[in-house]
C-alpha cells in the first residue's frame, strides 16, 4: 500500500537568501583606491584636462598667467553598510615630483559642491600642461565638457577646508582629521551629495607645484587610497553577515515548530519578522540581545506549508 502525502504537504521551509539585515559588530576597517580623479588646469577656455593621465598636479607653476592646478578626486563608499558611523577617516598620497627648491607646501581638501567628469584625456608622462578635453572630462571651465560648465571657474567647493596636510619631497602622505568624518559620513548618508574633494595647493607662490600619483599610476601602492574606519551599520548581503550565525531547526519542520538561534549580535534588541513568498508580513516580535545571542522557539502549525523567510532589523533604540 503506498503511503499517503499528507505530511509532505505540510512541510515549511526557511530560506536565507539575501533577507538578512543585520546589525554589525564591531568595528571594520576598509580601504578604497579612487575611482575617479582629474585635474583643473587655469585656462579660460576650459579646453585642457588630464582624465586618465597618471598624475595629479597641485599648486602653482613657474608661469605668469594660468599657473594654478587643482586636483579632484572621488571615492565610492558603496563598500561601506549603510547606517554605518564612520569612526575615523585618512586618505592617502603620494608625491612623485615636487618643483626644485619648493620645500613643503601646504595642500587642503575642500568638500566638492557639484559633480564632475573623468573623461579619456591623457597629458603622458610630465602631464605638467595638460592634454585637450575629451568628452566628459573636468576642466577649469567645465565640470563635464564640453556642455556643462562650474558655478565658478576653478571648481564648485565649500569655501572652508575639511583638511590640510604638508606635501614636501618624493614620497607617501596622508590626510586625515578636520571635518574629513563628517563629509565620509554626509557621503555616505546620501549618496547623491557625494562629489569628492578638491585638493589646493599653494597657489600664490610660483614653483610650488606639486604631482601626484593618480588611480591610474602603474604602482597600485601608490594610487590615492582613503582608508575608513566604521562601526554599526546594517548588512544586507551573505557576505556582510558573514560573522553571524543563524540557524533555525527542524529545517523543514513537519509539525509547524521550530527553533532559531543566532549569534554575533549587537547587544540590544532586534525586530524578528517572518514573511512568506509574496511579503506578507505573518509575525514580528521584538527580541532581547543576551551576550551577542538570541534563542526563540516559533510555532507554524497554523500556516499553510510552503516556504518562509526570517527578517531581522536593528532595532532604531537599540545601541549600535
Amino acid at each position: 500500500m503506498k503511503q499517503p502525502l499528507l505530511h509532505l504537504k505540510k512541510l515549511i521551509f526557511f530560506s536565507f537568501v539575501c533577507l538578512l539585515s543585520l546589525p554589525l559588530l564591531s568595528q571594520e576597517t576598509i580601504a578604497i583606491v579612487a575611482d575617479r580623479d582629474n585635474t583643473l588646469y587655469e585656462n579660460s577656455s576650459g579646453d585642457v584636462s588630464n582624465g586618465s593621465g597618471a598624475e595629479l598636479f597641485v599648486g602653482r607653476i613657474n608661469r605668469t598667467t594660468n599657473f594654478r592646478r587643482r586636483a579632484l578626486i572621488h571615492f565610492d563608499l558603496s563598500q561601506i553598510p549603510a547606517g554605518a558611523t564612520i569612526e575615523s577617516v585618512e586618505l592617502d598620497l603620494f608625491v612623485s615630483r615636487s618643483a626644485p627648491g619648493s620645500g613643503n607646501q601646504s595642500a587642503a581638501l575642500h568638500r566638492l559642491t557639484s559633480d564632475w567628469g573623468e573623461g579619456s584625456s591623457n597629458a603622458g608622462v610630465n602631464g605638467g600642461t595638460g592634454a585637450s578635453t575629451e568628452d566628459d572630462d573636468a576642466s577649469w571651465i567645465h565640470t563635464f565638457s564640453p556642455s556643462s560648465n562650474w558655478g565658478t571657474a576653478g571648481g564648485d567647493f565649500s569655501a572652508s577646508p575639511s583638511a590640510s596636510t604638508s606635501l614636501g619631497g618624493v614620497g607617501a602622505y596622508s590626510v586625515s582629521g578636520g571635518s574629513m568624518v563628517d563629509d565620509v559620513q554626509g557621503w555616505l548618508d546620501d549618496a547623491d551629495s557625494n562629489f569628492g574633494w578638491i585638493i589646493l595647493g599653494n597657489e600664490t607662490t610660483a614653483r610650488t607645484a606639486k604631482k601626484l600619483e593618480s588611480r591610474e599610476a602603474s604602482n597600485e601602492g601608490r594610487r590615492p587610497t582613503l582608508t575608513v574606519t566604521f562601526s554599526g551599520g546594517n548588512a544586507t548581503n551573505i557576505e556582510d553577515v558573514a560573522s553571524v550565525s543563524l540557524r533555525i531547526f527542524p529545517n523543514p519542520s513537519l509539525d509547524g515548530n521550530v527553533r532559531l538561534e543566532a549569534e554575533g549580535l549587537v547587544v540590544g534588541t532586534v525586530d524578528l519578522q517572518v514573511i512568506n513568498l509574496v511579503g506578507q508580513n505573518l509575525i514580528r516580535r521584538e527580541l532581547n540581545v543576551l551576550a551577542g545571542r538570541i534563542q526563540e522557539d516559533i510555532n507554524l502549525s497554523s500556516w499553510g506549508a510552503g516556504i518562509y523567510y526570517p527578517l531581522f532589523q536593528p532595532n532604531p533604540s537599540s545601541p549600535s
